[in-house]
């Protein structure tokens, strides 16, 4: 992003320094989050062939992945609530890995790796480019230390509220480049603004305040006379950057669109009712304490760790508004110094706050998993605070030295380069060996269902041949599973009732056999009509005729 406005960093001009800067300009942090996202693909990739059904969350998932390439897809993820989340970014994300593998499942983690990876790579390249490697490093430092909090595990995982922080992130940044005069920062943020609220609802009032913050910074910059003559800012360099933003959000967008104008009661419409007008039974507000504790509990893992439970605690509360005050703080040292380094601190407390209270009007229970994208919201003020030090630093070396000041710059840049190029190289180390011993998948292997579909094809025969998948214990057979492996097989069939709003991939009733999925029970009688096709663990097949 630095094609608008200079870089904060003020690298000395003597040949020494340089070439150093010569050296730094290939960037460490940016080739050691390459390294570790490029590792840890290959480590996904080699497994690809293995078989290996989802189940639970990630099953639906994979067949919203398999509508959207086999016969398009307006809708994302399902809510509890009854409706979908707005858009299916997700889905369309994971298409290409998905059709390349085989309809491998296996890559549905790969794809969520290569999301993190692309977000986080993207993150300090925007960094880099605002602000210097210096800060690049700094941001390295932190994403690498949540990734060994964290682990691999969570980085790979592609239920929707687990492929929102690092995305998050990439908004707050590229939302402090556009403050500070980037153009296609904007762009960006906006896609990124997209494909979180469409993969996630609950992201919308953070997404949009920060929206909101790059608007009025980039506003306030671009209209601003550029010389004493009042002569506005040329805006022909405006014009590619808002083309692509108006050709990528109608792509990002139509999908949805489309899906709302051509249903009577579109997605969106159920969305705006539901908010409109919650169910009776739910809570639709709640307090404040419980919202500080929904979101202090996630945002405040680096540095206090995973949190065990979802009760509020004094250490978490505090670090979340130490988090906070230091981003406010930042902002306002440097707002005249370094605007990019403000607006970045800034991210921080508009991103808290709103958590807060957007936490605060949840419809239902604060569950935890509603928060898990808040987990990135303090790093931008960590790494403005950190600027900031190394900044004062190195003005105060300046000033001691003030007779030879090219001299302690160049011993103050030598120092902090060597400094934190050793963190993040020790960090990078640990990581690799991390990724190098952990699981290629975020949940286990479902071989039942595998065998279970098995049984239920035998007794159809004919593929052609449509039938009715009836489960009447959910939590315990996973029909998720037996579907993604019916629909992968070439079968047709109807879900009755529907799990997770999804009817099967035939929508209306069938005439055809119904094989019922539920829990074994040695001594229970068979029903006339029914006879028992299969028992596998806890389960039984019976076909209902």
């Amino acid at each position: 992003m630095a094609d608008d406005s200079p870089s904060t960093d003020e690298p000395p001009s003597e040949p020494h320094a340089r070439r150093w800067q010569n050296v730094s300009s290939y960037s460490l942090a940016a080739i050691s989050v390459a390294l570790v996202f490029a590792f840890g693909a290959i480590r996904l990739v080699r497994p690809l062939g293995r078989p290996f059904t989802t189940f639970g969350d990630i099953a639906y998932i994979e067949l919203g992945v398999r509508q959207a390439l086999h016969h398009g897809n307006g809708l994302g993820v399902y809510s509890r609530f009854g409706w979908h989340h707005p858009g299916p970014a997700l889905f369309y994300l994971m298409v290409p890995l998905y059709w390349m593998s085989g309809d491998s499942s296996r890559s549905l983690f790969l794809t969520a790796w290569l999301i993190n990876g692309a977000s986080a790579l993207t993150t300090v390249w925007i960094v880099r480019a605002r602000a210097g490697e210096w800060a690049a490093r700094l941001m390295t430092i932190v994403l690498f230390a949540s990734m060994l909090v964290f682990g691999f595990r969570h980085f790979i995982d592609p239920w929707n509220p687990k492929v929102l922080a690092f995305p998050m992130l990439l908004l707050m940044v590229s939302a402090a480049a556009t403050y500070s005069g980037s153009a296609w920062a904007f762009v960006v943020a906006l896609i990124t603004a997209s494909y979180l609220v469409q993969t996630h609802l609950g992201t919308f009032p953070v997404s949009v305040a920060l929206l909101l913050l790059a608007a009025i910074g980039f506003g306030r910059r671009w209209t601003r006379p550029a010389d004493g003559a009042g002569t506005l800012a040329p805006r022909r360099s405006l014009r590619a950057p808002f083309m692509v933003a108006i050709g990528l959000l109608t792509l990002i967008w139509i999908a949805p669109v489309v899906q709302e104008v051509t249903n009577h009661n579109g997605n969106l419409t159920q969305i705006v009712s539901f908010y409109a007008h919650p169910p009776a039974d739910a809570p639709t507000s709640h307090s404040l304490s419980s919202s500080f504790a929904a979101v202090s509990n996630p945002s405040t893992t680096v540095p206090l760790g995973i949190p065990k439970d979802t009760h509020g605690h004094r250490s978490r509360l505090l670090t979340a508004g130490a988090f906070a005050a230091l981003g406010l703080a930042a902002a306002a040292v440097a707002r005249h110094r370094a605007p990019f380094i403000a607006a970045l601190g800034l991210t921080t407390t508009i991103g808290l706050a709103v958590a807060v209270l957007a936490a605060s009007r949840v419809v239902g229970p604060q569950d935890a998993y509603l928060f898990y994208w808040t987990e990135t919201l303090p790093f931008p003020a960590i790494v403005a605070g950190g600027w900031l030090v190394l900044d004062w630093t190195r003005s105060a070396a300046d000033r001691r030295s003030a007779p030879d000041t090219a001299a302690a710059r160049r011993s103050y840049g030598l120092v902090i380069s060597v400094v934190s190029a050793i963190a993040v190289v020790v960090l990078l180390g640990c990581l690799l060996r991390t990724v190098a011993h952990a699981a290629p998948t975020s949940i286990g292997d479902g071989p039942n269902a595998r065998i279970i579909t098995a049984r239920i094809e035998l007794e159809l025969g004919d593929k052609r041949r449509p039938f009715t998948l009836h489960d009447e214990v959910p939590k315990l057979s996973e029909p998720g599973a037996l579907s993604v492996q019916l629909d992968k097989d070439g079968y047709h069939f109807h879900v009755d009732p529907t799990v997770n709003l999804y009817r099967g991939n035939i929508t209306a009733a069938v005439a055809g056999p119904t094989f019922v999925i539920r829990a074994a029970d040695p001594t229970a009688v068979t029903e006339p009509g029914e006879r028992l096709v299969a028992t596998v663990g806890k389960i039984e097949v019976v076909e209902r005729t």
